[in-house]
């Protein structure tokens, strides 16, 4: 665990392996290890990047100042004081806007670009769920009701039919919402309330990789349509999943990425294996 001061708020982040740099971008409300499924493999491929986004985990949140285009100059910041000029930038939902308006801001600095579960504005159902899911935390609702209540939006029902798996995901989300800054998920749902950038994805130059859950609750998969259909030769890849597919589906997420990146960069496309990744450390790896 490291602390920088970036932009002006002090972060939370994880650095680990070695090669061409790899930047991951959490969700709303979620801090870094939500990506548990992702460190082993590409910490063996990457320098890897992970981070609690301002108002998350164990990162400030400040009082003022909110935005995505805030949010895409602390990572830009933060890759200053890495000392990283140019990276892969992979995004979850919140994430993948924020990675969004770092290829818009700073295309130098931004290599191969993945947007997962992610759209260019905030859809219905997010306004809808995430500006309940804030007043419910207000209220007083204790945190397993809260995760209970999310849990079907997040994920697929077919994952959800497993027991074992539905209780564990409810467990390890009811954990990280006691860790979290209701203040900060108000914040971040507000800057995505107020982001969208439709008219600008022509200006994407990163080669792209959008990535879709076909269950995909929060984020149907026609707004995966309508990046892909907007930025200049963007590639898609549909999983059969829901919003947190790279929970749900993480060899298969963690392969299509992976392999994307290795293309962009003229590598030889990794082979992961047929086994599960293991998760490496946080909630997700208990």
């Amino acid at each position: 665990m490291v602390y920088l001061r970036a932009n002006g708020v002090v972060l939370n982040i994880e650095l680990c392996g070695k090669g061409e740099p790899v930047l991951l971008i959490s969700d709303i409300g979620e801090d870094l290890t939500y990506w548990s499924f992702q460190t082993g493999n590409f910490g063996r491929l990457h320098f890897l990047m992970r981070l609690d986004n301002r108002g998350s985990g164990w990162s400030d949140c400040p009082a003022e100042g909110w935005s995505i285009q805030a949010m895409a100059r602390d990572m830009i910041c933060t890759m200053d004081l890495v000392g990283v000029e140019r990276a892969h930038v992979v995004g979850m939902g919140l994430g993948g806007m924020i990675a969004l308006e770092m290829a818009l801001q700073r295309p130098g600095r931004v290599g191969g670009l993945v947007l997962a579960s992610s759209s260019a504005r905030a859809t219905v159902q997010q306004r809808e769920v995430y500006g309940t899911l804030a007043m419910s935390a207000r209220s007083g609702l204790d945190d397993a009701a809260i995760s209970r209540s999310m849990v079907p939006w997040l994920y697929s029902a077919w994952f959800l039919e497993n027991d074992r798996w539905r209780e564990f995901v409810i467990r390890a989300r009811a954990s990280g919402y006691r860790g979290t800054s209701w203040a900060g998920f108000s914040a971040q749902f507000d800057a995505m309330l107020r982001f969208d950038v439709r008219e600008r994805l022509p200006e994407i130059a990163a080669p792209t990789l959008v990535v879709s859950g076909g269950e995909d609750r929060l984020t149907p998969p026609s707004c995966s349509g309508e990046l892909v259909s907007g930025i200049p030769d963007a590639r898609r890849a549909d999983l059969k999943a829901g919003h947190q597919l790279q929970v749900e589906l993480p060899r298969s997420f963690n392969q299509a990425v992976l392999g994307f990146l290795a293309e962009v960069e003229g590598s030889p496309v990794p082979d992961l294996g047929d086994g599960m990744p293991m998760p490496c450390g946080g909630r997700f790896g208990l």
